[in-house]
């Protein structure tokens, strides 16, 4: 019966221990598509679709969804992929839809068709091995989460000169290529027959700049059972590495599960094929039903399943796997009784779980215990009882053996990789990670402060002391508001506003007898600036080349960088990443002068974006957005969508083009600027009259980062000045105009003598009236004075009338 690959998707929840620190998720773009040559050569086999395939169409439901974009592929072309992508899904089991385009395209040479991962991951939350890339299509299985939302994961071409066979019944014409066949292949290749070794002058090598394996290649060995990705048996690069991918004598090969698994012969001919070699299997050695991922397609043959052979590989890579949710075990002081053991083990599979077992030992598993773990039928987990009788530190891991005997590990090394459990005093200091608040705004309520705080033995309390002019106030306790998150929301007072120096430090306590601390920053405190902005005015710009004082900046600069001829206003260079997990990290650049709104007036300036690309709705991914307040920065609307480096196809591709560890190397220049030109009223929620800050804003998130943001020649509302109006009969004038607390009304020398009365009406921009009078007895006097105290900065509507009906209607502006 054709293996059926269900994945227990679970998070394994990792805690404070030497395998989950060490671990940081790092991306790695894809380039290299393994390819599948076409032959003149006929063989006329058919392989109908695996029995589980029939099974569903009767009506079981699918545990894997993939969205296909199509780009010119021919109707019936869509319908025999369509065909090849629902037999995948009657195999795989993941809880986040697999994206894939596939491409109709001519491609030179005998290239049938190639197929790759967009985008490979290693040290993810979850990741079975440590520093192995992982397809992106596999890690969102492993970790129930979308790592690249916005993005394709996998992504197909198929040659167009060539004669397809479209139809889904298996029976090919000797004249033509199996359409299903091929997408069956190529989808294969993105869910993992994909990696990094290459070859360069006879140098084999993994062909990224951390010099890491693939999970395929992870488990590529030769026939003395020798690991090739083992740097210290085979150096990267070396020829020695060369000699073994040339060496015909490679295997897909499973160490601690041998005994139940086949060998599994890798391509790798002697002489190395570029796009051929390795990332296929030996083909026909296997007879026909596992012949899918041989690197030569025939004329006449319809393989419409993958097989055990593939279906044991792609098992091994992790699309079939026992994962644990798990809470490793706090250290502890004083050893008091046996130890509480729990773990879940969620899988449509539980039921062939012959046994699920805790190993431990004292001295690095020269020795070994085990506890057996028994199942609670109410609450699907396994527990047991630790009997431990003295301190020291202990080793341990988690083993789930099947009923056909396979063997699952947590961690999946283990032992060589495992957890630690200490007993006895501690010295250790908690873990303090914190996005420091550099900004506050005159009108903002509240100061959010949130940290992620745990320790080994567990976090007592965590509190933030500040400090205003230098003079120390009572600390601030924060709250437990999820898993190891502490935060409050702090209530700004005038007092801490109306303070230059404002200053504060959060620091966590752990539950050792020593009350083992850790502070940030280490040392000092954490300055934050008061946002103090100047008069409005109506327009503004600037080049960068002077007044740098128009912003208040936080990881922005108004500098020259390399690759520009002037200053420029740009983020750091990489831009920092969070520190934790679900929240932002923020750059800000905000303009001191409020800008009175015009209708329809425009903001504009030139940029480029190198950043994580990927911004969805519902993404943490890093994002660029322009923002405006109109409440003095208590609340902010967008006047732009958030965007990225996708937003202009060069950027992309410039910031995808090389990587060390998580953050992209590529740099901006000044041949890269676009124009981004923004009308301030165009469903941004601005209307004329509003008197709003400006501020540019870029947001990190934790993984991906890059060179940053640059911004230059900024206009706002350019071309639009204000100054003193005449009303239209030329018998009022009112200076000044904008004005700070009032302004004059002149009286024209024209007026008549008969004019001795004037009705003075002022409102705001919404019409609500701030102010009514009327004066008369005006032959003493040509002006009239009017103020306005404690009126909000803005726009205003000043209508006046004489005696005589004569009616005039003019605009002012309030500083």
């Amino acid at each position: 019966m054709q293996t059926k690959l269900i994945g227990i998707i679970v998070y394994i929840l990792f805690y404070t221990s030497l395998y989950s620190q060490a671990q940081v998720e790092k991306p790695l773009y894809f380039n290299d598509s393994p390819i599948n040559i076409a032959t003149d050569k006929i063989k006329k086999d058919y392989i109908p679709p695996p029995e589980i395939y029939g099974r569903l169409k009767s009506g079981s439901a699918k545990n894997a969804n993939f969205e296909i974009t199509y780009i010119n592929f021919p109707e019936d072309a869509k319908r025999a992929f369509q065909y090849a992508v629902s037999i995948w899904e009657s195999l795989l089991s993941s809880p986040v839809t697999i994206k894939v385009q596939a491409i109709w395209e001519y491609m030179d040479g005998n290239l049938l068709a190639k197929g790759r991962p967009t985008i490979f991951f290693n040290n993810f939350n979850g990741a079975p091995l440590p520093n192995v890339y992982y397809p992106v299509a596999l890690v969102e299985k492993l970790t129930g989460k979308e790592m690249n939302p916005g993005s394709f994961d996998i992504i197909c071409n198929f040659n167009s000169k060539y004669r397809w066979y479209t139809g889904t019944d298996g029976n090919t014409p000797d004249t033509d290529y199996d359409l299903v066949s091929s997408a069956l292949h190529e989808i294969g290749h993105g869910l993992g027959f994909s990696g990094f070794l290459n070859n360069k002058n006879n140098q084999g090598f993994f062909n990224n700049l951390n010099n890491l394996p693939s999970v395929y290649d992870y488990y590529i060995f030769n026939l003395k059972d020798q690991q090739i990705a083992n740097k210290s048996i085979f150096q990267s690069p070396s020829k020695e590495l060369y000699y073994q991918l040339t060496s015909q004598e490679l295997k897909f090969h499973n160490p601690d599960n041998n005994k139940s698994s086949s060998v599994k012969m890798i391509y790798a001919p002697s002489t190395w094929n570029e796009g051929s070699s390795i990332y296929h299997l030996e083909g026909y050695n296997y007879g026909a039903e596992n012949s899918l991922m041989s690197p030569f397609a025939y004329k006449g043959r319809a393989i419409h399943n993958p097989g055990k052979i593939i279906t044991d590989i792609l098992s091994k890579m992790g699309w079939e796997s026992v994962t644990f949710e798990f809470e490793p075990l706090k250290d502890i002081e004083v050893l008091t009784g046996a130890l509480n053991l729990n773990v879940k083990v969620k899988s449509d599979f539980d039921n062939a779980l012959s046994s699920v077992k805790f190993f431990y030992s004292a001295d690095g598993f020269k020795t070994k215990d085990s506890v057996n773990l028994n199942l609670n039928e109410n609450s699907r987990s396994y527990s047991g009882k630790l009997q431990l009788s003295s301190s020291g530190t202990y080793n341990y891991y988690l083993q789930a053996e099947t009923d056909d005997k396979r063997l699952f590990k947590h961690p999946a090394e283990a032992p060589a990789k495992k957890f630690n459990l200490r007993i006895g005093p501690d010295y250790f200091i908690p873990d303090l990670l914190h996005n420091p608040v550099k900004l506050v705004f005159p009108n903002q309520k509240k100061l959010n402060i949130s940290a992620i705080a745990t320790d080994n033995v567990g976090i007592e309390s965590v509190i933030m002391e500040y400090k205003l002019n230098g003079v120390m106030q009572n600390p601030i306790q924060l709250n437990l508001a999820g898993k190891d998150f502490f935060n409050a929301d702090i209530k700004m007072t005038k007092e801490m506003l109306n303070n230059k120096n404002f200053e504060y430090r959060i620091t966590a306590f752990d539950k050792s007898a020593n009350c083992n601390k850790r502070t940030v920053p280490s040392t000092g405190f954490y300055k934050v600036h008061i946002f103090n902005h100047y008069e409005p005015r109506f327009e503004y710009s600037s080049s960068f080349e002077e007044n740098p004082e128009d912003f208040v900046l936080t990881d922005f600069s108004i500098s020259t960088a390399s690759g520009f001829s002037g200053k420029i206003l740009h983020t750091q260079h990489p831009y920092p990443v969070s520190s934790l997990e679900n929240e932002h990290y923020n750059l800000m650049a905000t303009l001191k002068y409020p800008i009175i709104v015009k209708d329809g007036g425009e903001l504009s300036f030139n940029e480029i974006v190198l950043i994580e690309a990927g911004i969805t709705e519902n993404s943490s991914s890093d994002y660029v957005i322009v923002e405006a307040s109109k409440d003095d920065g208590g609340s902010w609307l967008p006047i732009t969508k958030p965007y990225d480096s996708a937003f202009d196809e060069s950027w992309d591709i410039l910031f995808k083009s090389n990587f060390i560890n998580s953050t992209s190397s590529a740099a901006g220049n000044e041949n890269l600027f676009i124009k981004h030109n923004i009308n301030l009223t165009d469903n941004t929620g601005l209307a004329e009259g509003d008197t709003v800050l400006i501020r540019f804003r870029l947001a990190s998130d934790k993984s991906i980062n890059g060179w940053g943001w640059a911004i230059n020649n900024l206009k706002i509302q350019q071309g639009y000045t204000y100054s003193e109006e005449t009303v239209s009969n030329n018998t009022f004038s009112i200076y000044p105009n904008p004005f700070k607390t009032g302004f004059n009304i002149n009286l024209s020398n024209k007026r008549p003598l008969h004019f001795s009365a004037v009705e003075i009406i002022i409102t705001d921009i919404t019409g609500k009236t701030v102010m009514h009078k009327k004066e008369s007895g005006l032959f003493s006097s040509s002006e009239i004075k009017i103020d306005l105290p404690g009126k909000k900065p803005g726009l205003y509507i000043l209508y006046i009338q004489d005696n005589i009906g004569s009616d005039s209607t003019t605009k002012i502006i309030k500083n």
